[in-house]
């Protein structure tokens, strides 16, 4: 239980992250200018779009993940805009031109992440379950060939790109609190809520909070997916 309640608490701390980010106000849209027009994958030139507007918005290549304390880990990464996606996505980023598996980026350069696939041009992509689509979102499927949850209008798939210090998050301290602070009451302690030891607690809290630091620094595309 005690393992179980530390990873539920941090996948909502991600989520949490994730909910603040994915609000930014500068969004591109794979075809079309709204949400609900969307009917298409992503497409390399769209890429290179999100990646036109950032650098000229003088947005740098992430270089390096930052420590904020002990409870944050920090390792190297080559320079790059970082790609944020939902699993889903992972099959039309393969198809990119010119993308290049992790496995073949050599012993000289290093994943920015764990569960990083790959890099086409200055991206490097990072996907996860967690980052949730906005189901049946976009444009009617008909022969679009783009997946949807009701098989009426496709699903959308924010895509969120970062460069460098476009967000940051801190867990709060106020109340001696560091991370996620677990609550753990043993069955063997008898009291006037259990007099006769037969039952335990084990519970978490924790005190975070992310912020968008530069929305000219982070770009979400709007996507459609391949239904495969």
């Amino acid at each position: 239980m005690k393992k179980q309640t530390g990873e539920t608490l941090a996948e909502v701390s991600e989520l949490v992250c994730y909910g603040v980010v994915k609000a930014g106000t500068s969004v591109l849209y794979t075809n079309g200018s709204t949400r609900a027009g969307l009917n298409t994958p992503i497409s390399l030139n769209k890429l290179r779009a999100a990646c036109r507007s950032m650098e000229s918005n003088r947005g740098k290549f992430v270089n390096s993940k930052i420590a904020a304390g002990p409870n944050f880990d920090t390792s190297p990464v080559e320079p790059s805009y970082i790609v944020f996606m939902h699993t889903d996505c992972t099959a039309d980023v393969r198809d990119l031109p010119g993308f290049t598996k992790k496995v073949e980026y050599g012993s000289a350069i290093k994943a920015c992440h764990p569960r990083e696939i790959g890099a086409c041009e200055d991206f490097r992509f990072v996907p996860s379950p967690l980052f949730e689509p906005f189901l049946a979102g976009g444009a009617s499927v008909s022969t679009s060939g783009m997946k949807s949850a009701g098989a009426s209008k496709c699903d959308v798939y924010p895509m969120i790109i970062m460069a460098e210090d476009a967000w940051g998050h801190v867990s709060l301290k106020g109340k001696g609190y560091t991370g996620i602070s677990p609550t753990l009451i043993s069955s063997k302690v008898k009291n006037h809520a259990n007099p006769l030891g037969m039952f335990g607690y084990v519970g978490a809290d924790f005190w975070y909070a992310p912020v968008r630091l530069n929305e000219n620094w982070m770009i979400r595309i709007e996507t459609c997916v391949t239904d495969i």
